[in-house]
């Protein structure tokens, strides 16, 4: 054997309790582990959240025993492989310090045999409390970095962790400590596989697949890579150098399954398999041409996603992170999720700047649903730094990130952030400084698309206009994409919509609370009431319930009783998003997508959500199977 699985049971602890020792789960979160001790409340029920925060300030600790054999010693090398470790953490391999993490979306591989005999071992993650690790960044670093007031840890911004886990206009804050992907010792005799993914040249009824695998070694060595594609094997014998090496081989597919959006064919998939002396890695391939059309036209500058020839009228929603917890997001959570997307008629998901690049199973099924990823970076309505330890950061984040998500077919652009150039207006007396620091920090980002992935479009930001310009898109319908806000926040009615025609609507929405059946999971039957503090609790946004009721006055009368109140909100928010779609739609080519803020929430709340957490459909959602339909009945 040449791997070491380390999940499963854990102990956690926290240095503040160091006796406490609770019962975990790795890969988990302390706050699921704390729920499941009874430790800790229900984060979502009533207003537990203001009781759940002082875990937040102590430092966590996950330890465990593991067994070392003789075998996975003999080899030369044994790694640690960790991913979605979140955030600052110290690695103790016995009770010696392996590792420094600090950054959730990176990845960290230490070598490890040295530490490491025979028979048992301890590994410990020490996690230091964000507030603290995020203050210390920032005074050492200088200068002025606001960010939404929406997230209330201080901060947070300059650090490498969701945003949105300080709280959004939508979201709890809840600031979890754990590692959220598989951990596990790795023996090799050289050789490691580091990514596989392909390059293709579509032709008339044929496609060649260039397959590539990049294989990392320790030492020159020389080695046989077998590569098993559509029936067909390769083995391609190399000598490896020290770092990374790119071996490949050619497939030629002739009269190809192509893969499809959603409604346009079937999303075929091809496994590709590479192994070499000790390990095996499997894709599943789509072959598909996808170009991101940006070009002048007679209405000004165009975006639109160009899929085997055929343009596609983009169809979907914004994703946040399906659960505050990451414990809770498991791969049944996105299978039904993105279920109720397809089924829907959606094509595309844009996963926002303000989450999480997302688990493996989040590809791997819009994959197989035929599901267009529009993926942001994670930045989102903040200015970030831009100084060369930041950038470093960020780019060995993006490293690993893009090697990890390139061999997939859903994935259609990479976007650099949500709303960063217009939070460039918050300090009009530093903007050209910022703008400068912004354009640093982005063309950091399109490099490394360039790198490591140049068949994909880079996108400077959602919303921008044309390629290269940083002005914020917002209200701009001649030119690429745009937020559309004055319904919800301008508090325009529903024909404000009629007024513009956009290239593409990438965020637009409406708030409406949950169904009563979800409302009765979180507040207490003596609080049914919009305005009781469990529900006042539970609506985030600073506007509060009053966009809702001053629609209810122009186009329904105020609802009797507290279920009534629900269901009309939801039959309003339906109106909303119906009445832009459907105008939207009837502009193609003009218009060539629309996406509303947004599909899912990440606790029980009012938002602008069309599912419900816990994956009941909204009103919305069911609207929006009708009005995505490939012709509106």
């Amino acid at each position: 054997m040449n791997e070491l699985i380390l999940d499963g049971s854990w102990t956690l602890f926290s240095c503040e309790n160091p006796s406490q020792k609770i019962p975990a789960v790795l890969p988990g979160d302390n706050y699921s582990a704390l729920v499941n001790a009874g430790l800790c409340p229900d984060p979502y029920y009533g207003k537990n959240e203001l009781e759940i925060q002082k875990f937040r300030y102590e430092s966590w600790n996950w330890e465990r025993d593991f067994t070392v054999s003789e075998d996975l010693l003999s080899l030369p090398y044994l790694y640690l492989e960790l991913s979605m470790v979140d955030t600052f953490c110290t690695v103790f391999v016995n009770e010696k310090a392996v590792c420094e993490c600090g950054n959730a979306y990176a990845a960290y591989r230490p070598e490890i045999k040295r530490f490491l005999h025979p028979g048992q071992n301890t590994i410990r993650f020490a996690f230091r409390p964000i507030d603290a690790e995020a203050k210390l960044i920032a005074e050492k670093r200088g200068g002025n970095y606001p960010h939404s007031g929406d997230c209330l840890v201080e901060h947070l911004n300059q650090v490498r962790k969701p945003i949105c886990s300080g709280g959004w206009d939508w979201g709890i804050t809840l600031s979890a400590y754990g590692i959220y992907a598989p951990i596990r010792i790795t023996g090799r005799k050289n050789a490691s596989i580091r990514s596989v993914y392909t390059k293709q040249d579509h032709f008339q009824n044929k496609v060649k697949v260039t397959a590539v695998a990049e294989i990392f070694a320790e030492r020159e060595g020389a080695e046989t890579v077998e590569f098993h594609f559509n029936g067909e094997s390769r083995s391609v014998s190399t000598v490896l150098h020290p770092g990374d090496n790119l071996v490949q081989t050619v497939f030629e597919v002739k009269n190809p399954r192509l893969w499809w959006p959603n409604g346009f064919g079937s999303p075929e998939l091809y496994p590709l398999t590479v192994s070499t002396s000790i390990e095996s890695e499997t894709r599943q391939i789509g072959l598909r041409k996808l170009e991101v059309i940006n070009e002048e036209d007679q209405y000004g500058f165009s975006l639109k996603f160009r899929v085997n020839g055929i343009d596609i009228f983009a169809k979907g929603a914004d994703w946040i992170p399906c659960d505050a917890m990451p414990s809770c997001q498991t791969p049944e959570r996105y299978e039904d999720l993105l279920e109720s997307a397809r089924i829907s008629n959606m094509n595309m998901i844009r996963v926002w700047g303000g989450g999480q690049y997302e688990k493996d199973c989040f590809y791997e099924i819009c994959d197989r649903k035929g599901l267009l990823v529009w993926q942001d970076m994670m930045f989102a309505v903040a200015i970030y730094p831009a100084d060369d330890a930041f950038i470093r950061d960020v780019c060995m984040e993006l490293e690993y990130q893009i090697r990890r998500l390139r061999s997939h077919a859903c994935v259609a652009m990479w976007c650099g952030d949500n709303e960063c150039i217009a939070c460039l207006t918050w300090l009009p007396e530093e903007r050209e400084q910022r703008l400068e620091n912004y354009k640093k920090l982005n063309a950091a980002l399109a490099e490394k698309v360039k790198e490591l992935a140049p068949e994909r479009t880079f996108r400077i930001s959602s919303p921008s206009g044309r390629p290269g310009n940083f002005n914020k898109g917002w209200h701009n319908d001649k030119d690429g994409d745009m937020h559309y806000w004055e319904v919800w926040h301008g508090g325009k009615d529903f024909s404000a919509y009629y007024s513009i025609k956009p290239r593409f609507c990438s965020e637009f929405g409406y708030q409406a609370f949950p169904s009563l059946e979800t409302v009765s999971k979180f507040c207490p039957e003596e609080e049914y009431d919009v305005l009781s503090p469990t529900m006042s609790h539970h609506q985030k946004c600073h506007l509060g319930n009053q966009p809702i009721l001053r629609m209810f006055e122009k186009y329904f009368r105020n609802p009797e009783g507290f279920a009534n109140f629900l269901y009309l909100s939801q039959v309003q928010q339906a109106l909303a998003i119906k009445t832009g779609v459907e105008y939207w739609r009837t502009l193609k080519p003009r218009c060539m997508g629309t996406l509303f803020w947004q599909f899912n929430d990440n606790w029980p709340v009012a938002s602008w959500s069309s599912v419900e957490f816990g994956g009941k459909w909204k009103l919305l959602q069911y609207e929006a199977r009708r009005f995505y339909n490939p012709v509106i009945p």
